[in-house]
């Protein structure tokens, strides 16, 4: 009886029961479109977080602890034997030690030191190009070359700051007097506008400039 009431109600106006399904419908779709939506920028918010801090990272007690306020002397002292035993477990695909730290960045040939402010990132060549995909957001020059080690990649952002091509030289100061000079051979258009303030340097010359030996912040 209840069916027969509602087929015959639905029949009784038929241009308000075609408007309430064209309703449903539409709204249906835009239900569908905005899910997707949102759901592709959460992936995508995941999926740079995991470019950027990989999907575990170790670090020492004292660094978890300490980790706002940047603490230069809080590090792994030595890391080959960790990542040797971080690969051999189960699921592992890649494992790369990292140094991060704050440093003030400027043309080496102005006079002006330490103009601006730069987060200065040390890693292996492979974790810049295998995870964080940085071959592809290439703008202008070239990658590390063989003599990656006097080379530095700038993010847009950075070298727009301190207004340097590919060939210039630029100066990185930081805490504990660390201070280091290398020529910029590229610039990155990541589209996020952390990594575009950011310089890349190789695990080795981010070792040797924080005398961290074969130490890493994190891995």
């Amino acid at each position: 009886m209840i069916f027969r009431l509602a087929l015959r109600n639905t029949l009784r106006n038929r241009r308000r029961s075609l408007l309430t399904a064209l309703t449903v419908v539409l709204g249906t779709m835009m239900l569908t479109v905005g899910l997707a939506w949102v759901n592709g920028i959460r992936g995508n918010i995941i999926r740079q977080a995991a470019q950027a801090s990989g999907h575990v990272r170790v670090i020492t007690e004292d660094f978890a602890r300490y980790e706002s306020m940047h603490p230069l002397d809080e590090y792994i002292p030595a890391t080959d034997d960790l990542e040797a035993a971080l690969r051999e477990v189960d699921g592992v695909k890649g494992v790369y030690p990292r140094i991060q730290v704050g440093m003030l960045a400027s043309d080496a040939d102005t006079e002006e030191l330490g103009e601006n402010g730069a987060l200065v990132v040390g890693a292996p060549i492979s974790f810049y190009d295998e995870v964080m995909e940085l071959t592809e957001r290439l703008e202008d020059g070239s990658w590390f070359s063989e003599n990656a080690d006097d080379e530095t990649l700038l993010g847009r952002v950075l070298a727009e700051q301190l207004d340097v091509i590919p060939g210039s030289e630029i100066i990185l100061i930081g805490g504990d007097s660390w201070r280091t000079r290398v020529r910029v051979v590229g610039i990155l258009d990541t589209g996020n506008g952390l990594y575009d303030k950011q310089a890349y340097l190789t695990i080795e010359r981010a070792r040797s400039m924080s005398e961290m030996g074969n130490g890493a912040f994190e891995i």
